[in-house]
């Protein structure tokens, strides 16, 4: 049980260290703190190219010829584009804040089953 706590321990402190380092990493490196990450794959749009294509697609009329939309369509679009970059906004937020408490809950997890065990388990 012993060795067992101890390699636990070791684990989430090195996990811990090596998802605060990538954590650094993505802030200085990348100009937009990526939304890729371990645990978590995201499913909305992960850069502005797929916001475009996912808002400005071609639009065919009954004949199967593309057509231009008219002014209600391109309100729209653009209004759907506005929203998805909104939230890729958001979303590399709420990556940036997910990924520190990631770190920092490995790091206070292992640190603590390291200290306990120091401390309790002779």
């Amino acid at each position: 049980f012993n060795t067992f706590v101890n390699y636990s321990g070791w684990l989430m402190l090195l996990l811990g260290i090596f998802f605060f380092i990538k954590f650094i990493f993505n802030l200085v490196y990348y100009k937009e703190y990526p939304l890729n990450n371990i645990f978590f794959f995201p499913f909305y749009p992960k850069t502005q190219e797929e916001c475009y294509q996912q808002s400005f697609y071609p639009l065919y009329d009954e004949k199967g010829i593309t057509r231009k939309p008219n002014q209600y369509e391109e309100e729209l679009r653009k209004n759907n584009y506005n929203n998805c970059l909104n939230q890729l906004k958001n979303n590399r937020k709420e990556a940036k804040i997910r990924d520190f408490w990631l770190a920092f809950g490995f790091i206070f997890v292992g640190g603590g089953v390291l200290l306990t065990k120091k401390l309790y388990l002779k």
